[in-house]
């Protein structure tokens, strides 16, 4: 919506020069239309468009934060330092050990540097650590070598066809669950996948084999059997109201009656659940009924 502004001379009619005043300020109140829309329109888009805070301004936002939130943000960040120093604790001593391993192949085999490389190379060479193993084969040490070496890519090979085959069987079990947790949210509309992960005995009955829906029914089961009953509860009592106010409309036959079964003594809300199931089976039986 475009805003005009009016420009009026308050000594416009001050006597003599009334004429000339009205002129002069004729051309300023023309000008001032344009003027004033340009700044309402531009004052309008500034409203419409918010500043974005500064970097200094952002600083100082989170300054604030950690300042109000001390103690959580100080316990949240010695919890991530803390487990950070356990498992540096961890690789150091699994370092410590394997440089202890190093050191006394280095020592047997005369290798100086500590590098794996030149220690395996020392033992590939090491004939008679091989002989008593070859002879129990039946092979010579070169032979017992290659045989060692083709079982080691063999493995290498079958662990790599392991990975790629754990790698495509969680691709599919993921695409499974994401197909299942579709089809039960349509079922039930409350059903939150993201939400039921966070249920370790949901995440343990999806590893064992079951489906998303029979999982969701399992922990839910009390939950889905009362929403159940509500509903047959109360499709139950519109059907016996439906018909009810059905058979009070019929007209009479052969024109006998008073019209007095268009009137509703009972009021169909009230009556108990075994009421409601009596009337049910009645109506179930094709019986006509009127309160």
């Amino acid at each position: 919506m475009r805003r005009k502004m009016l420009l009026v001379n308050l000594r416009l009619f001050d006597g003599e020069g009334g004429a000339g005043a009205t002129a002069a300020a004729a051309a300023p109140a023309a000008e001032g239309t344009d003027t004033g829309s340009e700044a309402a329109e531009g004052q309008e888009a500034a409203e419409e468009e918010p500043a974005q805070p500064t970097p200094e301004e952002r600083k100082t936002a989170y300054e604030k934060f950690k300042a109000e939130y001390k103690d959580l943000y100080s316990e949240e960040v010695q919890s991530a330092i803390n487990r950070r120093y356990r498992e540096n604790q961890q690789l150091h001593q699994q370092l410590d050990s394997y440089g202890q391993l190093l050191d006394l192949l280095g020592a047997r085999y005369q290798v100086s540097g500590g590098k794996v490389e030149d220690i395996i190379s020392a033992i590939e060479k090491d004939d008679a650590m091989f002989e008593e193993a070859a002879a129990k084969e039946g092979l010579t040490v070169q032979q017992y070598k290659d045989m060692l070496n083709l079982r080691r890519q063999n493995n290498q090979l079958l662990k790599a066809q392991q990975q790629a085959e754990q790698i495509r069987q969680r691709d599919q079990t993921w695409a499974r669950w994401n197909r299942e947790a579709t089809e039960c949210q349509q079922q039930f509309p409350g059903f939150d996948m993201d939400a039921e992960c966070q249920n370790p005995e949901f995440v343990r009955l999806l590893g064992s084999g079951i489906d998303v829906t029979t999982a969701y029914k399992a922990l839910h089961f009390d939950e889905i059997n009362r929403g159940l009953i509500a509903t047959a509860e109360s499709q139950t009592k519109k059907k016996v109201a439906d018909t009810i106010r059905s058979g009070a409309a019929r007209p009479s036959e052969n024109g006998t009656g008073n019209g007095a079964a268009a009137k509703l003594k009972v009021d169909v809300w009230k009556l108990s659940k075994e009421e409601f199931r009596k009337l049910q089976d009645r109506v179930d039986n094709d019986e006509k009924i009127v309160l």
